[in-house]
C-alpha cells in the first residue's frame, strides 16, 4: 500500500501515490516487487486538496497503482465507481494511458487470487 507521502529524495514534484518514479523506479524496478500496488484512501486531504478525481486516476495509475482505495467517509460527496470507471475509460481512449499499462494491473490483480484460490 502506497502513502500519500512527499519525499523529493526520490519524486520532487509528487506523493508517492501519485509518483511513477517511486513505484515503478524504486519499487519495482530497484527493489523488484512485482506484486499489487494498492493505494492508501484517495479522498485524504493530501490528494484530494491538491488533485481532482480524473487527474489523481491518470497519475496513478501511470505511476503504478493497481487497486484504489476510496473510502467514501473523509468528503461530502461520494466517489461513483461508474464515474472513476468511465474516467479510467476516457483516459485510455485519450491516449493519457495505455491499454497495455490497464493490462498490467489486471495481470496483477489476476495472479494474486490465483495465488490464494489455488492454496
Amino acid at each position: 500500500m502506497t502513502s500519500h507521502i512527499f519525499n523529493d529524495q526520490f519524486d520532487d514534484t509528487y506523493p508517492a501515490t501519485l509518483s511513477r518514479k517511486t513505484i515503478q523506479e524504486h519499487l519495482r524496478e530497484k527493489m523488484n516487487y512485482q506484486g499489487v500496488v494498492v493505494s492508501d484512501d484517495m479522498q485524504m486531504k493530501a490528494i484530494s486538496d491538491h488533485y481532482g478525481l480524473e487527474e489523481s486516476l491518470k497519475l496513478g495509475i501511470n505511476a503504478g497503482i493497481d487497486v484504489f482505495c476510496f473510502g467514501n467517509n473523509l468528503l461530502k460527496e461520494q466517489i461513483d465507481l461508474n464515474e472513476c470507471i468511465t474516467i479510467v475509460e476516457n483516459l485510455v481512449e485519450s491516449g493519457d494511458i495505455s491499454e497495455s499499462r490497464i493490462n498490467e494491473s489486471v495481470n496483477r490483480i489476476l495472479n494474486l487470487k490465483n495465488k490464494y484460490l489455488n492454496t
